[in-house]
């Protein structure tokens, strides 16, 4: 994700980056601000829950930042894990007159509900996404990024992805870095703008999405 966000501000300057979290303040600035830079994600401003009884972090960030920058476009990026297909379709409610495109992550299914947030389903318009190439295909169909620059972030993910090797973590559990062992898109279709792709590392790429994305987390 560092080298798509890293075409977009190559692509377009004057782009302005903010992570916004709902992890608190007080436990994870230090963290997660190494983490941006540690992966070279875009300087930008990080913006963590100042208290944990905030429910609303999330949204009345986005608002703050949205009067502050009054932006004609708005690209939103985020995952299922949380409350964030709900935060971002009540946003694009509220701010109409701005051409929104909005990225989720399906990184939990709606087949594996739980008591809890994670799976929920996308709203009209939001993009699922598995991969940063899928990503980058919209927005080069949007004018944001180049078609040199998604052939390059094509290559620059596939072939780690293709030919990465299972890893194990701290609970003996296998799975890749691209696809841990947690994820569970069985609700994910690959992006027709892949799968039209002429290309070699992109008919691999659908491939391996729909493998991954055919069954349960690896510890169901």
């Amino acid at each position: 994700m560092s080298e798509l966000y890293t075409e977009i501000r190559n692509f377009q300057p004057t782009t302005q980056f903010y992570y916004v979290t709902n992890a608190p303040e007080s436990l994870f600035t230090y963290i997660h601000g190494i983490f941006l830079k540690i992966h070279k994600f875009p300087m930008g401003r990080l913006i963590l829950r100042k208290s944990l009884s905030d429910q609303n972090h999330k949204i009345q960030s986005i608002r703050n930042i949205i009067e502050l920058e009054n932006p004609q476009k708005l690209i939103l990026i985020g995952d299922n894990g949380e409350r964030d297909p709900i935060v971002y379709d009540q946003i694009q409610n509220e701010y109409p007159e701005i051409k929104m495109i909005t990225f989720i992550r399906e990184a939990y299914s709606s087949k594996h509900k739980e008591e809890d947030d994670r799976g929920t389903r996308l709203f009209k318009d939001q993009i699922g996404f598995v991969t940063p190439t899928e990503i980058a295909l919209k927005l080069q169909a949007e004018n944001f990024l180049t078609s040199s620059q998604v052939d390059s972030l094509e290559y620059q993910y596939a072939v780690p992805t293709i030919s990465q090797a299972k890893q194990v973590d701290d609970d003996g559990e296998t799975g890749t870095l691209s696809f841990p062992n947690w994820i569970d898109c069985r609700d994910h279709q690959a992006s027709p703008l892949l799968m039209n792709r002429s290309s070699v590392w992109a008919h691999r790429l659908v491939v391996r999405i729909q493998e991954r994305c055919s069954i349960p987390p690896y510890d169901d």
